[in-house]
């Protein structure tokens, strides 16, 4: 198992809390951690990371959508969620961090 990327004041803590909504990081902390668990598991709105272009772009606006729709079709992000960070998140948070394009987020 990968080394958690988080540890606030020490292993032999009894809780931790944090004041961020990246959830990412509480995640990877309970993973990595012997008797740790995630308590709350979402704070606020979801966020999603996308690209972008200048407005009027259309030549390649059309190539990104063209694309992220071949790679939501391979299922690409969750193949590379497998290989990279599912030592870090476990496979229990895997279709809550990774969304494929062209599909809502759960």
């Amino acid at each position: 198992m990968a080394t958690h990327p988080h540890n606030p004041i020490g292993i032999s803590i009894s809780d931790f809390f944090t004041t961020t909504i990246n959830f990412t990081i509480v995640i990877a902390f309970a993973n990595g951690a012997t008797g740790f668990t995630v308590g709350i598991e979402e704070l606020g709105s979801l966020d999603t990371i996308a690209p972008a272009v200048s407005k009027g772009n259309t030549t390649l606006l059309e190539w990104i959508n063209e694309d992220m729709a071949k790679l939501g079709a391979e299922k690409f992000f969750h193949s590379a969620y497998e290989k990279t960070l599912l030592d870090v998140y476990g496979a229990d948070y895997e279709d809550t961090l990774v969304v494929e394009p062209g599909q809502a987020a759960s």
